[in-house]
């Protein structure tokens, strides 16, 4: 039996110029799951990552805390299919619908405090899920959906018997690949999707082309510490 490790990124930087970057608390939260993982014994056979900084830097943070493949970077995958969705166009195309008028006097995405995100992603997000005006996105959920399964299904492929891989990605991908696998709704989706903590693991065991669910949004190595500010949504 093979596992798919899916890591989402630590912390990145929510109110910086460039979101697309670790805070130094993702950085820690990197680090910590790379000690976790050497601590349990888990082996990491195969390392694929999306094509954002944050995939990287964690995949990096990871590692330095995880001593048992240290040639890591000369086998690493890098996918673009494991990148995120684009929360910007989502978001402008949600306003545009309904908040023309705030979209008009220059709101955006970036200028939502924390807990504006909190209310109002969740719309925007399932607008997009209800694929209702697929036209509208340069990426729309159906197309999303299926390049998110066709990279798990790659990833996955790596793996030999009782091999585990290591994929680095992003809550938006994490929570459509487990839609795909479990057949949930959009708003569960959603709700997977707002659970998911930076640095956490979701996993799957494969047997032959069946996929089986053996862990979500795991942050044990986290809570152990007693350190609540190490536990991060964004």
């Amino acid at each position: 039996m093979s596992r798919i490790f899916l890591v989402r990124h630590g912390q990145a930087s929510f109110t910086a110029a460039d979101y697309d970057q670790l805070s130094e608390i993702g950085k820690a939260q990197s680090r910590l799951l790379g000690e976790w993982f050497d601590q349990c014994g888990w082996h990491v056979d195969h390392v694929v990552i999306g094509g954002m900084k944050r995939h990287l830097q964690t995949a990096e943070g990871f590692f330095s805390g995880y001593p048992g493949a240290p040639y890591w970077r000369e086998h690493l995958h890098r996918s673009e299919q494991l990148n995120e969705i684009n929360h910007h166009e989502l978001f402008t195309r949600w306003m545009s619908a309904e908040h023309p008028e705030a979209l008009a006097k220059g709101a955006r995405f970036g200028d939502m405090t924390p807990a504006e995100f909190e209310i109002k992603w969740p719309t925007a997000i399932l607008r997009w899920l209800g694929n209702l005006h697929p036209q509208e996105y340069a990426e729309p959920w159906s197309v999303f959906g299926r390049r998110c399964m066709s990279a798990f299904d790659e990833a996955a492929a790596l793996a030999g018997k009782d091999e585990n891989v290591l994929v680095v990605t992003s809550g938006g991908v994490i929570s459509a690949i487990c839609r795909n696998i479990l057949g949930v709704s959009a708003e569960q989706m959603v709700r997977l999707m707002w659970e998911i903590t930076n640095g956490s693991i979701t996993s799957f065991a494969r047997k032959g082309d069946h996929y089986s669910l053996t862990s979500f949004n795991v942050t044990s190595y986290l809570d152990r510490l007693g350190k609540p500010e190490l536990i991060t949504l964004k």
